[in-house]
């Protein structure tokens, strides 16, 4: 029996949630989460879909790897309106464990394309387009304290220790940059955008 919302998600979203199944729970111990059942996306894209609400045309668009390996974004031109789920942290600190640090930066790239009006963030409140900006500034702030913690041959906590955020160390969350180093040093400083299949920790 199919539930009453129509699941859709990328074709990885679906693998990673068959795979994993009640995997996240574990993150969370003491919890009692009652009976979950898991139910993937039943309708799974790669690229591109879109959905009409009325006359409403929604745009899906993949632009993953970035927060994770299958970042869907919802774009509504008629109303200028992008919801980015995390590819877009307001007032937060982004998350890269699960995905690309590359990636991500070539996903901010596709959103600004876009230019939207109104951003509908995974995490914070509604914003303009102008956090899209500071996303990529943390990021590349990510990869260059990356590169230079390699070439002294300090460890992603060592090099987060000794790390000064500067304007990002207001942000919520912003132990976050320890696990973002770890991703960053996974890719061995470099600009590579495809992130191993299992992430290196939860989300």
């Amino acid at each position: 029996m199919l539930p009453a919302a129509t699941i859709i998600g990328h074709e990885l979203c679906r693998e990673e949630v068959i795979a994993t199944g009640h995997a996240a729970a574990a993150l969370f111990p003491g919890v009692d989460w009652g009976k979950i059942e898991v139910a993937p996306p039943f309708v799974t894209m790669e690229k591109r879909l879109n959905l009409y609400v009325d006359d409403l045309r929604v745009e899906l668009i993949c632009v993953g790897p970035a927060h994770t390996t299958n970042d869907v974004i919802a774009w509504i031109p008629r109303r200028k309106v992008l919801f980015t789920g995390d590819v877009i942290f307001n007032q937060g600190t982004p998350f890269a464990v699960m995905g690309s640090i590359a990636g991500w930066l070539e996903a901010l790239g596709i959103l600004q394309a876009l230019e939207p009006e109104t951003i509908v963030p995974g995490h914070g409140p509604l914003c303009g387009p102008e956090v899209i900006d500071e996303v990529a500034d943390y990021l590349r702030f990510v990869h260059e304290t990356a590169g230079k913690g390699l070439e002294v041959g300090r460890t992603p906590l060592q090099t987060a220790q000794q790390t000064d955020l500067g304007r990002f160390r207001d942000w919520l969350d912003r132990e976050r940059l320890v696990a973002n180093l770890h991703r960053a040093y996974w890719m061995r400083g470099s600009m590579a955008t495809t992130p191993p299949r299992t992430p290196a920790a939860g989300p």
